[in-house]
C-alpha cells in the first residue's frame, strides 16, 4: 500500500507520461503497474549484495596491495554473508579502502547496483530508493489515480 505522498507522486508521474496515456484513458491499471515495474535507466544500490560477489569483484593484486587494516576491514565487511550497499558508510569504506584502484571500484559498483524500476526511480536520491523492492500493483495505480 502506498502512502499518500507516494500515491500523489505516482499520479503526477503517470499523468506526465505521454507513452502510457492510452492506458490511462482505458483505465488499464495493471498495464500501467507493469510499465512502472519495468527497469529504468537509473542505477540504485542493492540492499543485499552477497559476499562471494563482492570478493569476486576485487582484483587479487588490489587486495594483496592493501594494508593489513584494509584487508581486515574487507574481511569484516563480508563476514556476515551479505552487505547492504544502500548504507553510505559501506560505499565510503569501499571508496576509501580501494582508492586508486579503479578497476576494483568499478567491479564493486557493478555488483552492488541494479537498474531501478521506473517506480523505484521516482523515489531515488543518491542512488538509494526509499521504495526499494516494492512491486507496484494495479490496485496501487487505481487508488493513486483516484478511481473507484
Amino acid at each position: 500500500m502506498l502512502t499518500s505522498a507516494q500515491a500523489s507522486t505516482l499520479h503526477t508521474a503517470i499523468l506526465g507520461d505521454a507513452t502510457i496515456s492510452a492506458l490511462v484513458t482505458a483505465s488499464d491499471w495493471n498495464a500501467i503497474a507493469d510499465n512502472y515495474n519495468s527497469p529504468s535507466a537509473i542505477q540504485i544500490w542493492k540492499q543485499s549484495v552477497e559476499a562471494q560477489d563482492l570478493i569476486a569483484a576485487i582484483l587479487p593484486a588490489d587486495f594483496v596491495a592493501l594494508t593489513t587494516g584494509g584487508q581486515l576491514a574487507i574481511v569484516a565487511m563480508v563476514s556476515g554473508g551479505s552487505v547492504d550497499a544502500t548504507k553510505p558508510n559501506i560505499n565510503s569504506w569501499f571508496s576509501t579502502i580501494f582508492a586508486g584502484k579503479a578497476t576494483t571500484l568499478a567491479n564493486l559498483t557493478i555488483v552492488a547496483q541494479r537498474a531501478a524500476t521506473k517506480y523505484e526511480a521516482l523515489f531515488t536520491t543518491n542512488s538509494v530508493s526509499s521504495v526499494y523492492g516494492y512491486n507496484l500493483t494495479g490496485n496501487d495505480v487505481r487508488l493513486a489515480m483516484g478511481a473507484s
